[in-house]
């Protein structure tokens, strides 16, 4: 509304929207603010099909457009005009035939969480039978923690290593493309590795998980904590990626050319 007041045009980049479930008492108000407000955008792009559905059906909006997540838009960056000194060099060399293990300390949360730790052992487990190395990385700050508790469970096993720094998104894009495929938690996480062509099984709490993995192909590698994991349907997906992360990947770079060919930012050029 401040925007609109002062003739600022306001584009709202790809994100998730809704539930907007409000209490009853407050809820007629809050939805006429919100419909007021986001009406005065001259575009809005929903990621989620569910948050597409809201804003067009709940509040009856028509500048409302379905878009991927924005990172995987962009083709490339020029790193010169974001960073003074280029943040990329920590000299992470990820051995051949490695798996990375992203956890996020949410699905702890969401879901049953001496399941998943119970989950994430087996899991590294059965990588080391596959004659893997098996890499703990925290793709935010506060999962260095999740990434302690399952490295507590190998801590004389130099085949798993803890990554234990900060890296920024940039320098998690460069280190993941070593990987054979990872295991992940945090959806940009999974957003990164696949704007890498790195494929990924998935254990989410929200639908944005589910339409990132459909919209590349890769339905049969999500799991919802939120159900409960079947530890079968689990380790039956981890041998599939196994044997076909190769093609997996493949799969992922051709379903990443086709929404690359339309990026946000030239409607943005088009109406500014």
């Amino acid at each position: 509304k401040t925007a609109n007041k002062y003739g600022i045009k306001v584009f709202i980049m790809p994100q998730s929207f809704g539930p907007f479930n409000y209490s009853s008492v407050i809820s007629p108000i809050i939805n006429i603010m919100i419909k007021n407000s986001l009406k005065l955008a001259i575009k809005i792009y929903a990621r989620e099909s569910m948050g597409y559905e809201l804003l067009t059906k709940k509040y009856n909006l028509k500048n409302v457009e379905l878009s991927p997540d924005l990172v995987l838009q962009s083709k490339k960056i020029d790193l010169k005009k974001i960073y003074r000194s280029i943040p990329i060099n920590r000299n992470v060399e990820i051995e051949h035939d490695s798996v990375a293990i992203v956890p996020n300390m949410k699905i702890l949360k969401y879901g049953n969480k001496d399941e998943i730790i119970e989950l994430y052992t087996e899991t590294i487990r059965r990588l080391l039978k596959f004659n893997k190395k098996v890499y703990l990385l925290r793709h935010s700050v506060e999962d260095i923690e999740a990434c302690k508790m399952i490295k507590d469970k190998f801590s004389d096993n130099n085949k798993v290593i803890l990554l234990s720094d900060n890296y920024s998104c940039i320098e998690y894009g460069e280190i993941v493309k070593g990987f054979n495929y990872i295991i992940a938690s945090r959806y940009h996480s999974i957003v990164h590795a696949y704007r890498e062509g790195i494929p990924c099984i998935a254990l989410g709490w929200a639908v944005k998980y589910h339409e990132l993995l459909f919209l590349f192909k890769q339905e049969s590698y999500i799991f919802d904590v939120r159900k409960g994991i079947d530890f079968n349907q689990f380790f039956s997906a981890l041998e599939k990626m196994e044997g076909n992360f190769r093609k997996e990947s493949k799969v992922i770079i051709e379903r990443l050319k086709i929404i690359q060919k339309k990026n946000v930012f030239s409607v943005i050029k088009e109406d500014g």
